[in-house]
């Protein structure tokens, strides 16, 4: 039987009301800039990422985690600002618009469109031209809801 995970929204809701939504964006910004790296994601600051994620092992990896899944949490980092946010946490999303990681490129064009980022549209021009079909699908969309 699966288990039934509940939406990031609700995760990032409960994590902001156990510790404060600037704490959490806190957090969020700490993870996908790499401030706090995936060793110590999954170590001493494990609450923190519990806290964001809603799990102790939210991709379900035989421990130790593969370090070649780190970018995950830089995933969910950028995800939790789609929910909790701070017009500072911007600075975080310029930074990571050339992640490695594609998913994380695409979550940072999706955060951009969510809280309508004109600053950043930059970003999402560069973006457009990304190798990966759904980064640039990503980017166009949040190029198209900032050019309303």
């Amino acid at each position: 039987m699966a288990t039934v995970r509940a939406h990031p929204r609700e995760v990032v809701a409960a994590a902001c009301a156990a510790h404060g939504e600037d704490t959490v964006v806190d957090w969020a910004v700490a993870f996908l800039t790499g401030e706090i790296p995936g060793e110590d994601a999954y170590g001493a600051d494990l609450p923190k990422l519990v806290a964001l994620t809603g799990s102790a092992n939210p991709g379900g990896w035989a421990a130790p985690v593969d370090p070649v899944n780190y970018y995950w949490i830089r995933v969910w980092a950028a995800r939790v600002l789609l929910y909790a946010w701070r017009d500072d946490a911007a600075e975080a999303l310029a930074a990571a618009a050339d992640d490695p990681a594609w998913r994380v490129r695409e979550h940072v064009a999706r955060v951009i469109a969510k809280h309508e980022l004109s600053d950043l549209v930059e970003y999402l021009v560069a973006l457009v031209d990304d190798e990966v079909p759904r980064v640039r699908a990503a980017a166009e969309r949040a190029l198209d809801r900032l050019d309303r």
